[in-house]
């Protein structure tokens, strides 16, 4: 039985297979229609409108100008950056004075930031704390100037290597189940291959600092730091409800998500992440009393108005003094 002949018997299947209707109905070897052309695209009747001018890199500019690239992702004439410069510095001022910090000028620590981040070898890499959150890791660790500084996730060591920078002379504390994707290691670190809780480094004064990057409950965080002796603590990847699908894995019960009081005991929430999804039931036993550890919560702003980088949900909590709790 001929090809044609199978087809005709099945006419479903002759009508969806195009190459053998072209062949046998419209003819032997017929060749498919050519695609029309799309009409070339007309220049804008008023060009004038988009004042910007515009100028066409070549392959070595780009290079250069990549390999130039600081934190900013755009360039202006030294008088307007520096005006964008003092409006950075004093969004950062209110906060920290916000957060209890001192009232200061914080211009020169983003310039600091700024000079460090360029020597940062793990800056951008995927995964990696976002850069506009590193410039507020590095200002509040810089603010609150630790004896002693934690990390745990700390991954490839973007973060790491801004809380070295920030606090020079802190012992740090680096923590992650897997530190085979370390890029940073510097002298004077010491790394433990586990969760924080095998070695429970502890406080050495109120100043002292954990940034948690763990995808940890934040409220089991907030009672070991909390235990330890440790009052500033800085949670990322810590979303309200209304954030939670940008993770498979964020911190439930989040710091946001309790001391707003977002659910009531034994109410859910589901998400999706990917082809999953995900569903949460709040439990008050999963708070392990955090609420009553914290003295202020809040989320750090996002700087990408000013800066064009981006700056994750990260979540600044000051805990109250172990003697007071």
């Amino acid at each position: 039985m001929s090809k044609f002949t199978k087809l005709i018997n099945d006419p479903v299947k002759f009508v969806r297979d195009s190459k053998a209707f072209r062949r046998y109905v419209v003819g032997v070897g017929a060749p498919p229609k050519p695609k029309p052309k799309k009409a070339p695209a007309k220049a804008h009747p008023l060009p004038t409108l988009n004042l910007a001018q515009e100028t066409e890199l070549s392959d070595r500019d780009l290079e250069r100008i990549g390999a130039e690239r600081e934190y900013f992702r755009w360039r202006a004439s030294p008088e307007a950056f520096e005006r964008v410069m003092g409006r950075l510095g004093e969004q950062i001022r209110a906060f920290m004075v916000e957060c209890g910090f001192e009232d200061r000028d914080y211009l020169p620590d983003v310039r600091d930031f700024f000079a460090s981040y360029k020597q940062n070898p793990a800056v951008g890499m995927r995964r990696t704390t976002a850069v506009g959150s590193l410039l507020w890791i590095f200002v509040i660790a810089r603010a609150a100037k630790p004896k002693v500084a934690v990390e745990s996730g700390v991954y490839k060591g973007a973060s790491l290597y801004t809380l070295r920078s920030a606090a020079p002379d802190a012992q740090l504390y680096g923590f992650d189940i897997d530190l085979t994707n370390i890029v940073f290691e510097g002298a004077g670190i010491q790394f433990h291959e586990g969760d924080w809780s095998e070695a429970f480094p502890k406080a050495e004064g109120p100043d002292d600092l954990v940034y948690f990057d763990d995808h940890i409950n934040n409220c089991l965080r907030v009672r070991q730091a909390y235990d330890l002796g440790f009052r500033h603590l800085i949670f990322d990847d810590s979303p309200d409800i209304g954030s939670l699908h940008q993770w498979r894995y964020p911190g439930t019960p989040t710091i946001q998500m309790v001391v707003n009081e977002t659910l009531e005991p034994g109410e859910w929430v589901e998400w999706l992440w990917k082809n999953k999804r995900l569903r949460y039931v709040y439990d008050l036993a999963h708070t392990h009393g955090a609420a009553d550890l914290v003295e202020y919560v809040g989320e750090l702003p996002s700087l990408t108005h000013l800066t064009g980088c981006r700056t994750g949900i990260q979540t600044y909590v000051r805990l109250k003094r172990k003697e007071d709790g």
